[in-house]
């Protein structure tokens, strides 16, 4: 169907190529009669046929709007941004067919900067004779050769015959599947990879080493908070003006005009008349000495040819996140000499992660739609929206940029022609409306809120937020507002967004009173009273990403914060956790904040479901009943680099009755529709016990068969493996064994030889397979023998006797054994296991074992004893039958393997990437176990059944793995099939769930 729509297009425009070749064939027409087609028959809703909101439309359309700099005629903006949600993937640039784009500088150079300065992986362009795609990531320069950056071309010929290729790289299915970004991550270039963030970043602590260097060199008493505040102010004011600068609010190189500081200085004094929002107004410092030499060269750095940069492109949110890693560092002053350091509490927290914008666009939209809705429209004004830990504020430009959108699609909506009438909407030239400036800066300053501990981030909020407020507003509008208000251009916000500790209120002078008398401690604390600030008023909701600082990280760079969050007197719940993570305190605080029905939105680590040190926090949500909505990404990774594993939570400041979970399998799936798959239940499902979450028809199975049923600890006993402290010392893998010696290679690449009489087999470093034969692919060297019920380890004098090439062994390693930590080593013991936990099942009997990470059950039944090392976190586990159990442990192994059962292990479970989740001993302990009623005769004949089958599977899977051929191990699979199935609905009658869908096993 594509396939013919594309070459019936590709047809027309080759049979009429000379008409649209003509010079009076315009850009638009092109647009209109190819480029749009085009891109349908890849997926994109070029038109909006979905009729999605403006700022949601797949593909948003600019109007060619042309500025003059450096007495060029420059556009300003690409002719097409593609999108899905709010995220941009890449520009496309259109010229007429009569350009040769192939030849053209001028476009490839404007299509790259395009891109690189809205920090795309790609832009494309096209006059749909050709097709190109660039590398963005490349920055540009104006003299470059048109190929240059060049990841992709086609010519229109080979549309039809390479549209496979086409829509690989560019297509909507693409863009959603997640293939877009691992593709063009991965483009192999020789050319240096210089994106606009990480070129940015670089030289903006560039210069903030050099103008720290430089003000220390010319003003030596110069503090080294007051430099920090300073130089930081000084960088936002140049930014602030190089971006109005290219936003046509102030005259284009009006910078790079400046020689010196003291016109610099005055330049300052006229932007604060003109803005007046405190981002220019007088501050410590001022009086300070800089080389005019080091102002020139920044000034330079901004514009071509130095830089490419087009900041009427660049999203505020871009720059907030640069900032953020910006301030991971701080300027020291040590000797007087200059130095830029990690922040501690940055150092001890592995530094910053930026919540990237479309999660924190996911949550802003679902903690505020509820607010925001048509009904509530008189009370909109009146929200408060706030981060209590803003950072550099992108939550709190999302929430800002949400709201704006929620006025447009309003007033579009129901009101459309009074709102223009009123000037509420502005049309641009391509029919996009745009809330006035007006109606803008009253949203900035009535909803959006802000507090951190960071004097410099909170600086940034500010300055990100007015950066926002600014976009797609006119010079001519803004005077306009000033002329009719009396007022100057910008607002403060030192109300809206303030520095202080949000978690340290007055009470922490009862729990210290020496804090009035340590200045230091004063400002490391940041005491902030939330009822004397902001007018001691509550907030309609709080989104975030708060910091994960574990407790033991805690106390390195804040001990007395941390000692106070234990105290009685900060009156945190959620701090008597004994591993304490500074996310629990921001939930309660967030709460505490909340007005009733107010709502919270925040991406924290989801562990705190199951872990132990998590019980205070569940118990705080329990309790209240406020959890409204969990978005559990699993395994999936929503920070770039880092392998942390988190969810959205979202809470109400009431109770409610019900709440839903929601199991993300692709993020990129979960970024194009922004919803998952919701399961709902009952509130009463939470408590302070870890959260597991089963499909409510196995938990309803269940529950009928709690009376018939023990935990797994009641029936038998489960252990770890050897506690050796050295395992590459003691376990081996043989290269040959003759006569009783084993020949193998020591974990130093040397030769050694031992006696075959002292090792046992083990298992390292393998994935079992439930009911098939556990196969040794080791030895270990167990110095130890029976003596009554003990294992007694072999004396120094019996070594010698009976093995003294093992001795030999171990004493080549005497110096790394001795090392180890263990009680009581002497002369006479140096060589046994770090511990003697678990001797005494590597002797004799039945036992199970499994791996502890595994994707599915995998318990196998051994007699070999084969042993195993491993503590608490394995990599194996095994288990003994009690003596008074009269079930076979065929039969345990059987129902431990049975898929329900396995779900309830998956539901409790911490989850690693692979699909691998552990099946550690607090996850299985308390499986539900169906107890056999001995004196009827009917579960006697199911139990006699399960164990008979058990044990034709193990026959089959042996036998299957003697099979040569191909074709005959296929013939055993289809038997192991059949019994395997035969089994499942054995088990499913003791537990009553023949009617349970096994398909409910992956419903995460």
């Amino acid at each position: 169907m594509e396939n013919d729509r594309l070459l019936k297009l590709v047809e027309a425009y080759q049979k009429h190529f000379k008409q649209y070749n003509r010079p009076d064939y315009n850009e638009t027409e092109v647009r209109n009669d190819f480029v749009n087609p085009f891109f349908e028959i890849l997926g994109w809703d070029v038109q909006n046929k979905k009729n999605l909101p403006q700022h949601l439309r797949e593909v948003k359309h600019e109007a060619s709007v042309f500025v003059e700099e450096n007495g060029k005629q420059v556009k300003k903006k690409p002719d097409y941004e593609f999108h899905v949600g709010s995220t941009p993937y890449f520009f496309l640039e259109t010229k007429k067919p009569n350009v040769d784009i192939m030849a053209s500088k001028e476009a490839a150079f404007q299509t790259r900067r395009y891109g690189w300065n809205g920090n795309l992986e790609i832009s494309v362009l096209s006059n749909f004779t050709d097709l190109v795609i660039y590398d963005t990531s490349v920055r540009p320069n104006e003299n470059d050769k048109p190929s240059v950056a060049q990841v992709a071309h086609f010519h229109f010929t080979e549309y039809v015959d390479k549209f496979d290729e086409i829509s690989r790289l560019v297509s909507y299915e693409t863009v959603i599947s997640g293939a877009f970004e691992k593709t063009f991550e991965n483009i192999s270039s020789s050319l240096k990879k210089e994106p606009f963030d990480k070129y940015f970043l670089s030289q903006i602590k560039e210069w903030r080493l050099v103008l720290s260097e430089d003000i220390v060199k010319n003003n030596s008493t110069i503090n080294q908070e007051t430099l920090n505040i300073f130089v930081q102010k000084l960088i936002n004011r140049i930014v602030f003006l190089r971006i109005c600068e290219d936003r046509e609010l102030e005259k284009y190189e009006s910078l790079k005009n400046i020689g010196t500081y003291a016109e610099l200085k005055k330049v300052f004094t006229a932007a604060d008349k003109k803005y007046d929002s405190g981002l220019f107004e007088l501050i410590d410092g001022e009086q300070f000495e800089i080389s005019d030499s080091i102002l020139v060269d920044i000034f330079k750095e901004l514009y071509y040819p130095n830089s490419c940069y087009e900041f009427s492109i660049v999203d505020p949110f871009i720059i907030g996140q640069i900032y953020e890693l910006f301030l991971e560092e701080e300027i020291v002053i040590k000797d007087g000499i200059v130095v830029a350091e990690r922040k501690p509490e940055i150092v001890d927290s592995q530094g910053v992660v930026n919540t990237p914008k479309n999660i924190a666009d996911i949550i802003v939209k679902t903690t505020l739609t509820p607010l925001f809705s048509d009904e509530k429209f008189t009370e909109w004004d009146s929200y408060r929206i706030a981060d209590i830990c803003c950072g550099s504020g992108n939550f709190l430009l999302s929430a800002y940029e949400f709201i704006i959108n929620r006025y447009i699609e309003y007033y579009m909506k129901n009101c459309l022609d009074m709102a223009i009438q009123k000037g509420l909407l502005i049309s641009d030239v391509g029919n996009n409306f745009k809330l006035s400036y007006e109606k803008k800066r009253e949203i900035l300053q009535n909803n959006i809120w802000g507090v951190d501990i960071d004097i410099l981030a909170v600086e940034v909020a500010k300055f990100s937020l007015l950066i926002k407020l600014i976009e797609d507003s006119s010079l001519y509008e803004m005077e306009s507002f000033v002329k009719n208000n009396n007022c100057r251009i910008l607002p403060s916000l030192d109300n809206n967004i303030k520095n202080g500790n949000s978690l340290v209120d007055e009470k922490y002078i009862e729990f210290n009173s020496n804090i009035l008398n340590d200045p230091e401690m004063v400002e490391k604390i940041k005491i902030f009273n939330w009822e004397n600030e902001f007018e001691g008023e509550k907030f309609d909701a709080i989104v975030g990403n708060p910091p994960y600082i574990r407790v033991q990280n805690m106390v390195h760079f804040s001990e007395n914060e941390y000692e106070y969050y234990k105290s009685e007197v900060s009156k945190y719940e959620t701090a008597k956790s004994d591993l304490l993570d500074k996310y629990f305190l921001f939930m309660e605080k967030g709460l505490q904040l909340l007005k009733p029905k107010g709502k919270m939105g925040y991406i924290i680590p989801h562990k705190f479901m199951l872990i132990k040190s998590g019980a205070s926090l569940r118990k705080l949500l329990s309790e209240k009943k406020c959890v409204k909505q969990i978005i559990h990404f699993g395994t999936e990774q929503v920070f770039k680099g880092r392998s942390t594993y988190t969810c959205l939570l979202f809470v109400e400041k009431n109770e409610r009755k019900t709440f839903e979970i929601g199991f993300v399998k692709d993020i990129n799936k979960f970024y194009a529709t922004e919803s998952a798959e919701m399961k709902e239940y009952p509130i009463e499902y939470l408590s302070a016990a870890p959260w597991t979450f089963l499909s409510n028809e196995i938990v309803r199975t269940l529950e009928k068969k709690k009376g018939k049923c023990q935990s797994l600890d009641s029936l038998a006993d489960i252990f770890v493996g050897l506690q050796t402290s050295a395992d590459p010392i003691y376990i081996i893998e043989p290269k040959s064994e003759e006569k009783g010696i084993i020949k193998f290679i020591d974990c130093n690449g040397r030769k050694q030889e031992i006696e075959a009489a002292i090792t046992k087999p083990c298992i390292y470093d393998m994935q079992l397979e439930k009911y098939a034969k556990i196969e040794e692919n080791r030895r270990i060297i167990f110095p130890y023998y029976q003596k009554g019920k003990k294992q007694v380890l072999y004396s120094i004098d019996e070594m010698k006797q009976l093995f003294p090439k093992t001795l030999k062994y171990f004493e080549s390693f005497k110096e790394e054994l001795c090392k180890r930590s263990i009680n009581n080593m002497s002369e006479n013991n140096w060589y046994q296991f770090g511990r003697s936990q678990s001797l005494k099942r590597f002797v004799k009997g039945e036992h199970l074992v499994w791996s502890v990470l595994a994707t599915q059950g995998n318990y196998v039944y051994d007699t070999r004893t084969i042993c195993f090392t491993g503590g608490g976190n394995g990599p194996f586990y095994g288990l003994e039958k009690k003596e008074d159990t009269k079930e076979s442990l065929f039969y345990i192994q059987a129902v431990l393997n049975y898929w329900m059962i396995e779900m309830v292990v998956k539901s409790k479970a911490s989850k690693f990437r692979g699909d691998y989740y552990s099946h550690g001993k607090q996850f299985v302990a308390q499986l539900p176990i169906y107890r056999i009623n001995f004196d009827d005769s009917n579960e006697v004949k199911i139990h006699d059944a399960i164990v008979d089958t058990v044990k034709n599977l193990m026959e089959l899977k042996n036998k299957r793995d003697q099979q040569q051929t191909k074709p005959q191990k296929e013939t055993y699979k289809r038997l192991i099939q059949i019994e395997d199935k035969k089994l499942d609905g054995l088990i499913s009658k003791l537990y009553g769930a023949e009617n349970c869908r096994r398909e409910d096993l992956d419903e995460e």
